[in-house]
């Protein structure tokens, strides 16, 4: 039902749905048992997860990780203050942290910010999202989607935000596959990837908008 190309349905007065800007087609997984997760009071824990290889390209992939963690504690500071929020930042990159500290400090939201990216081969039957993650040598790591997901899999995140380029991504034949619907796939609430590749100016301006608004 995912895939289908709901984009081409035709309305006899309206024209094509997906052309009419009066109209807004999404797609919505059924609820899941991880939805109806007992939520704590509080404080909300918010976990800005980064990763930044060594090996990337420092001209073209270099990612301004300092501003974005700026941006993010500016805009939830005031509820930092009042013991309304908790946020943790760590400088270490590597997946088997991230799976530690979804376990000490079980973060409400976690933003996972790094590079990301889709592969597709349909002659070989494959289509899978990945992130790279820093390796114990601080070199990149892919980790692919099924493995993140199944580490978010009872945990109590409530919202993943994927700050990564074509996180969001999946192929046109079967819309079940990539990272961000995985990641949704295994329950998690409310989960927002990028489908295609975006400067790193745009995803610090975005998380400092989500944050204002979650903040609020």
């Amino acid at each position: 039902v995912q895939a289908l190309p709901w984009e081409t349905l035709f309305h006899p007065t309206h024209g094509f749905i997906g052309k009419n800007p009066a109209f807004t087609l999404t797609r919505q997984l059924s609820a899941r048992s991880e939805a109806a997760r007992h939520l704590d009071k509080g404080p909300l824990r918010v976990l800005l997860f980064t990763s930044l290889p060594d090996d990337v390209n420092p001209e073209t992939r270099r990612l301004n990780i300092e501003e974005e963690q700026t941006q993010v504690q500016e805009a939830l500071l005031q509820w930092i203050t009042k013991g309304l929020v908790h946020l943790e930042m760590p400088d270490d990159g590597r997946f088997s942290t991230l799976k530690e500290l979804l376990k000490s400090f079980q973060p409400h939201v976690l933003f996972l910010s790094g590079h990301g990216r889709f592969h597709h081969a349909p002659h070989a039957n494959e289509a899978y999202g990945e992130f790279l993650f820093e390796s114990e040598a601080g070199d990149s790591e892919a980790i692919k989607e099924d493995e993140i997901a199944n580490a978010l899999i009872g945990m109590g995140v409530q919202a993943v935000i994927l700050s990564a380029c074509e996180s969001g991504k999946a192929a046109s034949d079967s819309l079940s596959n990539g990272l961000m619907q995985r990641i949704s796939a295994a329950g998690i609430p409310h989960v927002i990837g990028m489908r295609e590749s975006i400067y790193d100016i745009a995803g610090i301006q975005f998380a400092r908008a989500l944050c204002d608004a979650l903040a609020g």
